[in-house]
């Protein structure tokens, strides 16, 4: 089971045992994570999502609500990772959570530099009101696609 962002095709993509990530400019690459049974506490989810392995690094700039085409859910949340030292900005990222029934997917677009993230931004912004779960694998999320095409 996974999220569909359609218009990613033509983009080169890597697997890992986590994501399929999407290159979608030299330096700026769109994660796309197996769906995930939704946890009861909605807020915890987002913020271990957003905030990561280091969420003391992590500066959260916006989060809002939006629904896709079809009605679904989704948080958007712009944050920044900043080098503890410095304080420089060493990334930009904009997750996307969706809620499709008991599932959530997760979507992460993370650049080098605010022209990547900007021309990503413009690309995938689009594709994010046209994003729909696949449910084929070997999870069953509704009884009623046991008897699908029966």
């Amino acid at each position: 089971m996974h999220l569909v962002l359609p218009g990613l095709v033509d983009l080169p993509r890597t697997e890992t045992a986590a994501a399929v990530i999407y290159q979608v400019n030299e330096g700026a690459g769109l994660a796309i994570y197996p769906l995930v049974p939704l946890p009861a506490e909605l807020d915890v989810w987002g913020r271990q999502v957003v905030g990561g392995n280091t969420p003391e690094r992590v500066r959260v700039l916006a989060v809002k609500e939006e629904e896709t085409d079809l009605g679904w859910p989704v948080t958007i949340a712009l944050s920044e990772l900043v080098d503890p030292v410095t304080g420089n900005v060493t990334e930009l990222r904009l997750h996307m959570l969706f809620r499709f029934l008991e599932f959530g997917g997760i979507a992460i677009l993370k650049a080098l530099s605010q022209p990547a993230f900007d021309h990503a931004f413009e690309f995938i912004q689009p594709l994010v009101n046209h994003a729909r779960p696949d449910f084929h694998g070997d999870h069953v999320p509704a009884l009623a696609m046991v008897w699908s095409g029966m």
